[in-house]
């Protein structure tokens, strides 16, 4: 009886499982998922593009990665929502450059061209020593290559070619001086497309600008645009002698060096600064922040533009488009050599002579390229001639930092969020245009995820 009434409550067991389940197969529960958390995400994000477009901060903060973190940080406090940003299309606050040459001329790089003003808001260029190395913790973090001097670049093709796929740009300052250094050279004749034909007695005196662009889709559009627009800083290099009616004294005194000529400048106001215009060593005109002079030509053109003076101890300038080189592309060769004034003559390989940005003119018929671009993939790489560092003026300086933004991978990169742990994320894009130096259209970017 005992073992009898022990298998009347498995049967009964076996029948209310056996009832659940068919219930929840025939008459399965209906759950209801709203959407809240998704409507939530995306209005925040765009409340966030919002509130910093009429307040007036939205350029400020879209290249402050550290005032914007703050600010989204501040929306959300509380909430497991995780937010990250970014700019797309811009020049980014800070350009990491890969340089292949010696520490010293690393040092004197980051110098000159480590940050200027650009658009009001401060943009920075910082140069590492490094190696054409995957494995090279500056070459594998950087925007763009330079490469200092020259050297066989086919036993990096395979580098190279992946670097420049992916975006990265290469700006190679070579001598050439034989065939073989660039037609024997897989990389000059794949990436960098050039061809050497001649290597010739130098008769030039001066470089200028091949042509305007013919669009914004031209490859010389961004390069000659950021030569004329972005803003070049100089730094003073003493404090001067009192000046009467200055509101720095005493002021900062500095030095401009334009096609190998030096001219003194001094910074008088926060909006203003004197110049020496001809080279005697005298102060002979005030320039106010926005307008035009004529230094060191005997054009009656303005050649320079004082774009900024930035306190007491620099002051930023650009170069209009009448701008003139003296010849950089001619070099000399030790002495005793004959004819030691030598000049490369080097031409696209593919041809489309559309793609050369400088020349230098030897004669009126007589011009040779001194700067030659390429895209190669979704890279952007460029060749000029090896002047040694003390040899730049700042209006070379100018073009060597046009070159290089102009290559610089612009992609964003998301501020410090690991986005592929998300369980959904979603992304709000605002477009926006700022043409205060230059005209610049760029996305902001901002995202909002939930974690696993």
């Amino acid at each position: 009886m005992r073992s009898k009434g022990i298998i009347n409550v498995i049967e009964l067991a076996i029948v209310i499982v056996t009832l659940f389940v068919s219930f929840s197969v025939f008459f399965p529960g209906t759950s209801y998922r709203n959407k809240w958390d998704d409507a939530y995400g995306m209005l925040k994000a765009r409340d966030a593009v919002l509130a910093l477009e009429r307040t007036g901060k939205l350029h400020e903060y879209a290249f402050d990665s550290t005032k914007l973190g703050a600010f989204l940080n501040s929306l959300f406090a509380g909430s497991n929502v995780i937010v990250w940003h970014g700019v797309s299309g811009g020049i980014k606050e800070e350009t990491r450059i890969a340089c292949d040459c010696p520490a010293d001329v690393v040092a004197w790089l980051n110098g000159w061209a480590g940050s200027t003003v650009l658009n009001e808001r401060n943009i920075s260029i910082v140069f590492c020593k490094a190696s054409i190395d995957p494995a090279d913790a500056c070459f594998a973090s950087s925007d763009a290559l330079l490469v200092w001097k020259y050297k066989p670049l086919q036993p990096y093709d395979t580098t190279l070619t992946d670097y420049v796929s992916k975006g990265g740009g290469v700006i190679e300052l070579m001598n050439f001086t034989a065939a073989a250094q660039v037609n024997g050279d897989s990389v000059q004749q794949k990436i960098f497309s050039l061809n050497w034909v001649s290597l010739e007695k130098d008769t030039g005196n001066t470089c200028e600008f091949a042509r305007a662009p013919r669009s914004t889709s031209d490859i010389i559009y961004e390069p000659y645009k950021y030569f004329h627009h972005i803003p070049i800083t100089l730094k003073i290099a003493s404090f001067g002698q009192t000046i009467a009616g200055c509101q720095y004294n005493p002021p900062g005194n500095g030095t401009i060096v334009l096609n190998s000529s030096s001219y003194e400048f001094d910074t008088c106001s926060p909006t203003s600064a004197w110049f020496d215009t001809n080279g005697t060593g005298g102060r002979d005109t005030l320039v106010n922040e926005r307008a035009a002079m004529s230094i060191g030509s005997p054009s009656p053109n303005p050649n320079i533009m004082l774009n900024y003076v930035n306190g007491v101890s620099s002051i930023s300038v650009s170069f209009n488009y009448s701008y003139v080189f003296e010849n950089f592309l001619g070099y000399t060769e030790p002495p005793g050599t004959p004819n030691p004034r030598k000049i490369v003559h080097m031409e696209p390989a593919d041809g489309i002579s559309d793609r050369v940005l400088v020349r230098a003119v030897l004669s009126a018929q007589t011009k040779y390229p001194a700067v030659i671009l390429n895209k190669y993939g979704s890279g952007r790489v460029a060749w000029t001639q090896e002047p040694g560092k003390k040899n730049y003026g700042d209006d070379e300086k100018a073009l060597l930092m046009s070159l290089l933004l102009w290559a610089a991978n612009k992609e964003p990169s998301t501020a410090g969020t690991d986005i592929s742990s998300f369980r959904a994320g979603y992304m709000t894009s605002y477009i926006n245009v700022k043409n205060y130096d230059m005209f610049e259209i760029y996305k902001l970017n901002i995202g909002i995820g939930y974690p696993v």
